[in-house]
């Protein structure tokens, strides 16, 4: 019999908020960054190879079943808050992740974004105020802030990219809907992206 080969040591150990609600049946590992009043659901994994970062901002919510995954390599520039850090992954404030949704590095979700069930985000950059519905990949490309990607799309250019339609009113109450009563904290600051200036 063949014993399993033992998981890297890794050198960093990940850095959670105080305020920050980790599961005790979730798994947080490596340079991972847990933001202020963030809830990392149970079932969900956010790890960090050797080499690689992942930084969740503040009233985030993983929930169950979600993977996020960094790896060394390439990165992204996290251009939220002050300055500009690089990291592998990068999930944007009040930002909702929802069950079983996969991110893998190197990926950038913009603050207010959601991202619903079972979808896949890799090698990509959402915009602000992004929706992603269910059972979607999105990957190469950058969505524009505030654009809508219908369920079961499939956006691997940038053409499809930037056609993808804005986000609708029932898009938010979706959003909320799925968020429901574990998420009160972010539902009460999850706002409309068209209430911001994109420029």
């Amino acid at each position: 019999m063949v014993a399993p080969t033992p998981r890297l040591t890794l050198s960093i150990n990940p850095s959670v908020d105080s305020s920050a609600d980790v599961h005790e049946f979730s798994l947080v590992e490596g340079n991972v960054f847990i933001g202020a009043s963030s809830r990392v659901s149970p079932g969900t994994a956010v790890t960090a190879d050797q080499g690689a970062s992942v930084k969740v901002g503040a009233h985030c919510h993983l929930l169950p079943g979600v993977t996020i995954e960094g790896t060394a390599g390439a990165q992204v520039v996290n251009t939220a808050g002050a300055g500009s850090e690089m990291a592998s992954v990068c999930v944007g404030d009040r930002t909702i992740v929802a069950h079983k949704s996969l991110i893998h590095s190197p990926a950038f979700i913009g603050q207010d974004c959601f991202i619903g069930f079972r979808s896949t985000v890799f090698n990509a950059r959402l915009g602000d105020g992004c929706i992603v519905l269910m059972h979607a990949l999105v990957q190469d490309v950058e969505i524009p802030p505030g654009r809508c990607v219908p369920s079961g799309s499939v956006i691997t250019s940038q053409h499809q990219a930037n056609q993808l339609p804005t986000v609708r009113p029932e898009d938010l109450e979706f959003a909320k809907e799925v968020m429901g009563a574990s998420a009160q904290g972010a539902s009460q600051s999850f706002k409309s992206p068209s209430s911001d200036s994109r420029g």
